[in-house]
């Protein structure tokens, strides 16, 4: 029921660029003893939330001054005027859980960013060093709407399981229930009962 059309940038017979903040890694990493340029607040912390979305706005920028996104691009296929999902992939290595080097799905709210008329809201973040086709169907389906299923406590608890995508992310990826697909993804109309 849902066909997901991605377009890697740059254009085709374009040379790949990528984006170099002027901020070291140390910056977009919590604060500590030895990172003392580090943010504080928490990941959940203002100051996380500034660095990040400052990091998206000037690359998304950057690649627009240089003319890299195709004007044909079908990145608004609902019509609604935003960018249906852009997926920035960071160089390295995760910091630690939830944390800003980490990957995760979230929205482009603190600055208003526009690539070819669209305004740029949901958006992926992934780690070079372990994206997988498991971890961009978990975060896809964030962007879609859809919560994550297994506990933040750590208190052992498996609701699901490996049965959805978005408590355990496998490679390849499994579905996610048929819950999730009622309630989030749309894509069936009422849930069937099992009876025997």
């Amino acid at each position: 029921t849902l066909t997901v059309n991605s377009t890697l940038l740059p254009t085709p017979g374009a040379t790949v660029v990528s984006y170099q903040d002027s901020q070291p890694r140390g910056y977009y990493q919590p604060w500590s003893a030895t990172n003392t340029i580090g943010y504080t607040g928490g990941d959940s912390g203002a100051m996380r939330t500034t660095r990040e979305h400052t990091l998206l706005r000037d690359a998304i920028n950057y690649v627009n001054g240089l003319g890299q996104f195709p004007s044909g691009a079908s990145i608004d296929g609902d019509g609604d005027g935003f960018v249906d999902s852009l997926t920035f992939v960071v160089y390295g290595s995760p910091t630690g859980w939830s944390s800003l080097l980490w990957p995760h799905a979230w929205s482009l709210y603190t600055y208003t960013v526009t690539i070819n008329g669209k305004t740029v809201s949901g958006y992926q973040f992934q780690l070079q060093s372990t994206i997988n086709t498991g971890v961009l169907a978990h975060e896809t389906f964030h962007v879609l709407g859809a919560p994550d299923l297994y506990h933040y406590s750590g208190d052992g608890y498996q609701p699901v399981g490996g049965w959805d995508v978005m408590e355990v992310d496998a490679d390849p990826p499994q579905h996610m229930g048929c819950f999730m697909k009622f309630k989030y993804g749309l894509w069936i109309s009422s849930i069937p009962e099992l009876t025997a």
